[in-house]
């Protein structure tokens, strides 16, 4: 909601007429927000900065917005198909949102002649134009980070050099390094949804997605004209520090969660075994739960646009086609379709958890005890015919 908010406040701001000719007090400066404490901010944010004393400017300009009255809002959300936009604003309303936020502020003026100054601002104008400013997201490829990088790589003359380390980072290590103790569950989420392309070893240009990685890129980069090569930004400098705050989650973890789970239904399969019955119930409240969640990875997978959610190897224990199976628990006549079903699934929970350091994904452990769940209830339903004498 506060995303919302902000893209709508600063609107409110856009200007789309022509640019004017700055002076030669003006700088440009790349604009760095540390991470927030809600999942949408978690991974920080960028802007540029354009200020200009003699024409009384000082402006963000901020790829991350997005028209929230569009009639297809969620569809193009999901499928990811949303547009995202360029807006700008009073930088100084900009650093006080963040600011109440208790979010961090860097700021790195960039060396940059006259000339490049007034090609950067004349394109920022120009992208401003209500036919001009909208471009299709993408969380990891083309984000508000993204976005700026390839602007000053395409807009500026000359070549810029970003020099960042090789850290032997994939995506998801990435993510990881932002989602602490406090954000266990949100960690689960991202994890169950990501597919093998998020285990992928990222280069250094790709680090750029985040906005901290852009920042410590920018800071090393240089900037190599006809003339000369120098440093294409000043040192950082702060303009508002967040004030330390203990964070902590009031939520269980999950793998204190799922492993009580995992014991609770080992007493459940126990005392089904002493009385002779089967328990449908427990199993058909877990199957469709688990069918809709299968679902959920199904979807992105398949029916979506964003590229990082494919080859779930999630999809083998996480099955859509449980949410139907459920309804077969109840039947009388067990036929050839029930038992095989029991068989093979729990035959791929027990190869998954065999083969859970050589699939090309890194799956997170905590599921563990869901996959031994499904596991011994799939085999104990298959032989609970022969057991139960």
């Amino acid at each position: 909601m506060k995303k919302i908010f902000l893209a709508v406040f600063l609107s409110i701001f856009s200007i789309t007429g022509f640019s004017q000719k700055l002076s030669e007090n003006a700088s440009i400066s790349l604009i760095t927000i540390a991470p927030g404490n809600d999942l949408y901010s978690v991974f920080g944010h960028t802007a540029i900065r354009v200020q200009d004393s003699v024409l009384q400017i000082d402006k963000a300009y901020n790829y991350g917005t997005f028209d929230f009255d569009d009639p297809n809002f969620y569809v193009k959300f999901v499928k990811g198909d949303l547009n995202y936009m360029i807006s700008d604003g009073n930088f100084q309303y900009f650093l006080q949102y963040y600011i109440s936020e208790n979010r961090s502020v860097t700021e790195q003026k960039l060396n940059l002649s006259q000339l490049q100054k007034q090609q950067l601002f004349d394109f920022l104008e120009w992208n401003l134009l209500p036919e001009n400013k909208f471009y299709l997201y993408d969380f990891f490829f083309r984000n508000c980070a993204t976005v700026v990088r390839d602007v000053f790589e395409k807009q500026l003359s000359g070549s810029i050099s970003f020099r960042a380390e090789d850290k032997n980072y994939t995506f998801r290590n990435m993510l990881h390094q932002y989602l602490g103790e406090d954000k266990e569950w949100n960690k689960l989420g991202i994890d169950l949804i990501l597919g093998a392309r998020a285990d992928k070893i990222a280069t250094p240009r790709e680090y750029m997605f985040l906005p901290d990685y852009l920042m410590y890129a920018t800071q090393t980069a240089r900037l190599k004209t006809d003339s000369a090569t120098f440093d294409f930004a000043q040192k950082s400098e702060t303009l508002f520090q967040s004030q330390k705050q203990e964070i902590s989650s009031q939520l269980p973890k999950p793998v204190t969660v799922f492993w009580l789970f995992f014991a609770g239904y080992v007493l459940v399969t126990i005392w089904g075994f002493v009385k002779k019955k089967r328990l449908y119930g427990f199993d058909f409240v877990w199957l469709l739960g688990a069918g809709i969640g299968g679902f959920i990875l199904f979807f992105a997978w398949f029916f979506t646009n964003h590229t990082i959610t494919v080859n779930n190897y999630n999809l083998i224990w996480l099955l859509v086609t449980h949410f139907v199976f459920a309804f077969f628990l109840f039947g009388k006549k067990k036929s050839g379709f029930y038992k095989g079903y029991l068989l093979i699934n729990g035959s791929l929970n027990v190869l998954l958890l065999l083969l859970w350091f050589v699939i090309p994904q890194e799956l997170n452990s905590w599921i563990i005890p869901l996959v031994l769940t499904f596991a011994q209830r799939f085999f104990y339903l298959y032989f609970f015919d022969k057991i139960k004498l």
